[in-house]
């Protein structure tokens, strides 16, 4: 592909996101627009503080994060209409309690993981020395074979586990939080005051 075309390519792509997202320098930026703060937590979980952000509300921002490339360092901006007796502060920490509770499950879940991945490694490394003792004895050749394909079928469900769960997993939450160059959440009531 030669230079002039991979510009026409750019500034293509460029005209394009501009049709979406606010774009200066290597941030882009879009706004989520709510009614209530109940369209973005959950209330039907009643805690002790704080409500749980709507799972749905991590989705829309992966959906809306992967339309861009990853050259771009993104800014939300949240706006909603009614705070229904919360303050910005109180929502600010609702978001960044939320972020650290979602960590916590996350480690969590890699911990969990990591478990299982080692107890597939234990059992197949088990079947791999009942499969080396059916080969050292001559044992029935259909059961050595299933043996064998047990061991390697453990074996591999505990890599992929290790690999593609938890180290995988791990790198893409990584590269999107460092993405999210902004947070920005304002009430839209109080902006036309």
């Amino acid at each position: 592909m030669s230079l002039f075309k991979k510009k026409e390519l750019i500034d293509a792509q460029r005209k394009i996101l501009d049709n979406f997202f606010e774009i200066k320098g290597d941030v882009a930026s879009f706004d989520l627009n709510y009614k209530s703060i109940y369209d973005l937590v959950d209330e039907n979980f009643k805690s002790k503080n704080l409500p749980i952000i709507h799972g749905n509300f991590y989705e829309e921002i992966k959906h809306y994060t992967s339309l861009l490339p990853s050259k771009y360092k993104i800014q939300i901006n949240i706006n909603i209409e009614d705070l229904h007796g919360y303050s910005l502060e109180n929502i600010q920490e609702i978001f960044t309690d939320n972020k650290n509770l979602f960590l916590i499950r996350k480690h969590q879940m890699n911990k969990n993981n990591l478990i299982s991945s080692l107890i597939m490694l234990l059992l197949g490394s088990f079947f791999f020395v009942i499969y080396s003792i059916g080969i050292k004895f001559g044992g029935e050749q259909i059961f050595n074979e299933f043996i064998y394909i047990a061991c390697w079928v453990f074996y591999w469900e505990a890599v992929s586990i290790i690999f593609m769960e938890i180290f995988g997993e791990e790198r893409k939450l990584k590269k999107f939080v460092k993405r999210i160059a902004k947070l920005n959440i304002t009430s839209i009531k109080q902006e036309s005051k």
